[in-house]
């Protein structure tokens, strides 16, 4: 299929070519030639998207990048889903013995409910409108004493040492949000009542039960995400409030306000000041870890410098993500960055997701086995946060004094964000099983306020309220991906289990996550998991095992 220039895709060779997969006789014999040639087109499709959306949220000023993704999502994708739909069905109808199928059969089998054509029709409609998300946020702009700047930027004032300051920064970036309420507020409104009637349509109880068919969830349930939730409030939210009854008591605060809540003993750590610079970095503690991983990562690096940008600058969209373009074997990374602590490690998860790609794709050749399960995609990507910062006093990135400052930051951060996380999933779960029919932007604030409070109950928020219900306005997931929430919170406990293990036995380790990473999608996910030594779902006791381990690294 020819891709013209970057913003033009030829949509008659592509149906054509889905045409021919339709019409060809299929049998045992011919299944695996069949099989490529269908992975082959729907990699080359699905790297069409990626590429357009990478660049789209570069720069969300250019146009004819906005209106070629736009052309993709309305006119390509939905064509691609339909034919995606039949050959799925005549895969099924073959119904294969090989190892190597079984997985596909099982997701064939559950994609089916979404994949009718008024279902495809459908999302075609609302996948642009959510990419609007990105064209309002990517142009908000916070003022800081008069003077206009990104947000990322406005936000580097909360880690200052000066509370004045750091209120300042935290103010203006808020009030960049709020002033877009209505705006993002009414979007997801729209979204939302499109939504429940997708799920209508395609005779799901909810749209909740319709993400769950979607997102390929056969081996957990709502009601076992909704336990961990549970789970997460009685356990995570008493060492979440210890951990910052703790950054008062550095602080000499009697209650912390929010822009109290980054700020760093002593002098900011500052791990980077250039691309190169993190690159560099990351490559070296990629070598302590692993001399496979580093010749992986450096030769991606090395290759296509290009696929990374994590630049902060004026127009560029929100947000974090890495996903990978099929047929040139290369993820790309989208990040903003000022240097901090916290930009390493998320630097360190992206490239956690980026390594993951590149060792699925080293041994997985089938496009479907290339999309791994989030809830095991994401642990590999937080477990990557850890990894190699054990390593950055011995490559002269931190003093030994430094290293454990950070060591303690990273933990500290992680245990304060799962309750966040849990109120981003249970504002959803709500919002598509329990809200009103006639739900208003006051409602989202309301329901929003409640569970901020409930989960991080000792924050002192008075005066606040408005700026903190808002919240829901800037979690880019209730926009673009629906549901995909509760995997970083399954992750997050699997990254401390298994950062616990690294310390005891490395080399074992290592091994294991390469295994893992390697098998991509050709098993199910609570084999995955097992391949890592752990267990699906998250049970009581692995929660409380990974708490325990934790609270000794933070308080001895």
């Amino acid at each position: 299929m020819t891709v013209i220039s970057q913003n033009q895709f030829d949509v008659q060779e592509m149906v054509q070519r889905y045409e021919a997969l339709v019409q060809e006789p299929l049998n045992q014999q011919n299944l695996d030639v069949w099989v490529s040639r269908w992975s082959d087109l729907e990699k080359q499709v699905r790297e069409t998207v990626n590429d357009a959306y990478f660049r789209k949220v570069q720069n969300v000023r250019d146009e004819d990048t906005e209106k070629f993704y736009a052309f993709l999502l309305e006119e390509v994708a939905p064509k691609a889903k339909a034919y995606s739909s039949k050959l799925a069905e005549r895969f099924l109808e073959v119904n294969p013995e090989q190892p190597r199928y079984q997985q596909m059969l099982k997701n064939f089998r559950t994609e089916k409910q979404v994949r009718t054509p008024e279902l495809i029709q459908l999302q075609a409609e609302i996948d642009p409108l959510a990419a609007t998300y990105d064209e309002i946020t990517g142009k908000m702009m916070a003022v800081v004493d008069g003077v206009e700047m990104p947000g990322e930027e406005a936000w580097t004032l909360v880690f200052d040492q000066n509370r004045d300051t750091r209120e300042k920064g935290w103010r203006a970036y808020y009030e960049m949000w709020k002033a877009h309420r209505t705006e993002l507020g009414e979007l997801l409104l729209t979204l939302v009542q499109k939504r429940r009637h997708m799920a209508k349509v395609g005779g799901f109880s909810d749209y909740r039960a319709y993400c769950w068919a979607e997102l390929n969830r056969t081996d957990y349930t709502p009601a076992d995400t909704q336990k961990l939730q549970q789970g997460i409030l009685q356990q995570v939210t008493p060492l979440a409030k210890a951990v910052r009854q703790k950054q008062a008591e550095r602080l000499g605060l009697q209650s912390l306000r929010p822009w109290d809540l980054n700020v760093e003993e002593g002098e900011s750590l500052k791990p980077f000041q250039t691309t190169q610079q993190l690159l560099d970095l990351t490559a070296n503690a990629l070598r302590e870890v692993s001399a496979d991983w580093f010749r992986v990562f450096d030769g991606y690096r090395t290759r296509r410098p290009d696929l990374i940008d994590i630049e902060t600058r004026a127009d560029k969209g929100t947000g974090g993500f890495c996903e990978f373009l099929y047929q040139q074997g290369y993820p790309h990374i989208f990040m903003s960055l000022m240097g901090r602590h916290d930009d390493l490690t998320g630097f360190f998860h992206e490239t956690g997701h980026a390594l993951h790609f590149l060792l699925t794709d080293r041994k997985q050749d089938l496009y479907w086995h290339n999309n791994v399960p989030m809830e095991f995609n994401e642990t590999m990507a937080m477990t990557m946060e850890l990894l190699p910062l054990e390593h950055l006093a011995k490559i002269g990135v931190y003093s030994e004094g430094q290293l454990q400052t950070a060591v303690q930051a990273s933990l500290e951060q992680s245990v304060q964000l799962l309750p966040r996380l849990v109120v981003y999933d249970a504002f959803q779960h709500w919002l598509y099983t329990e809200a009103p029919e006639d739900l208003t932007i006051d409602m989202l604030d309301e329901k929003w306020l409640g569970l901020w409070q409930a989960y991080i109950p000792d924050v002192d928020h008075s005066g606040l309220e408005d700026f903190i219900a808002l919240g829901w306005s800037r979690v880019v997931h209730l926009y673009l991906y629906p549901f995909y929430m509760i995997e970083y919170v399954m992750a997050q406990v699997y990254a401390w289990q298994v950062w616990s293990a690294y310390l005891q036995e490395p080399e074992a380790t290592v091994q294991k996550l390469t295994e893992g990473m390697e098998l991509g999608a050709t098993v199910s996910l609570p084999e995955l998991i097992r391949t890592i030594g752990q267990s699906f779902p998250v049970d009581e006791g692995q929660l409380s095992d990974a708490i325990a381990n934790v609270r000794e690294k933070i308080f001895g």
